[in-house]
């Protein structure tokens, strides 16, 4: 594990920093295992598609801090995401809701403090990086109470036999964390943040503050107290920012806006 000297973001002491990750680095692995260390990177905006072995770490969080945010909040998440890809329960998502609420929480706030080039788009101010801390460090609240949690499957509706994406496919895309601001019910004033994010096979949203009760009623919608949800499937491509990311990709495609590296593994 890779390390160096300076001031955790968690505890603020200084001390050796880990080379730490958001979204959790078993979310890469199985992509980058199959790719000998790297995976195809489609870039947003300008650059080639490429080879890339970017997992978003930074030098974020203390040996001590690292070990209790893996323990905490990374283990449960992927032992829940791990279960539920391997058929281990019928189709449900075994969760303890509180916990699995605050690891995503954390995932976005260590995204927000990150200076990976992989979250560089994230551009936030420290009220909503305060926020989203207060979300998974504070126990004496449930972090329902503050924002909704949806939860749904990546789906292609294309059959895999005409070129669509099959589910072992959609297990290794990484979309990292995008966020905007919007009215709910549209309504013309900003009301919400809205945030997507995509690993594990799954489509993240997350809604601060707390949606109407009626709308958190839709099953992808995380519950307080729960321990289990099924959820929905969702279509990849019926998502602004999947579809937008994946077309403009397709389009550097067509166009050779691909390095050579790319064009030799896929020939």
């Amino acid at each position: 594990m890779m390390r160096k000297h300076g001031k955790c973001a968690y505890c603020g002491q200084e001390k050796t920093l880990c080379s730490s990750h958001a979204i959790p680095y078993a979310f890469f692995k199985e992509m980058l295992r199959k790719g000998d260390g790297k995976a195809i990177a489609i870039p947003a905006g300008h650059g080639r598609i490429h080879f890339d072995s970017d997992s978003g770490a930074d030098y974020l969080l203390c040996v001590e801090c690292e070990s209790y945010f893996n323990t905490e909040f990374d283990r449960p998440l992927i032992f829940s995401i791990n279960k539920f890809n391997n058929n281990e329960d019928e189709n449900k998502l075994s969760i303890v809701s509180e916990i699995f609420v605050r690891s995503l929480a954390s995932i976005v706030w260590r995204a927000c403090v990150s200076n990976a080039v992989f979250y560089s788009h994230i551009q936030v101010n420290k009220v909503i990086c305060n926020y989203f801390l207060q979300l998974f460090s504070d126990v004496s609240k449930n972090p329902l109470d503050y924002c909704s949690v949806g939860v749904s499957v990546l789906h292609d509706p294309l059959p895999v036999e005409n070129g669509g994406f099959d589910k072992e496919s959609l297990k290794q895309v990484v979309f990292p964390i995008s966020m905007k601001h919007t009215g709910y019910n549209n309504k013309k004033h900003n009301t919400h943040m809205f945030l997507k994010m995509c690993f594990g096979g799954f489509l993240i949203e997350i809604f601060v503050p707390r949606l109407p009760f009626m709308v958190r009623k839709s099953p992808k919608f995380i519950r307080k107290n729960c321990d289990s949800i099924r959820p929905v499937l969702t279509d990849i491509f019926s998502h602004d920012e999947l579809r937008e990311h994946m077309v403009s990709g397709y389009k550097k495609y067509l166009e050779g806006d691909v390095s050579a590296g790319v064009i030799r593994s896929r020939s």
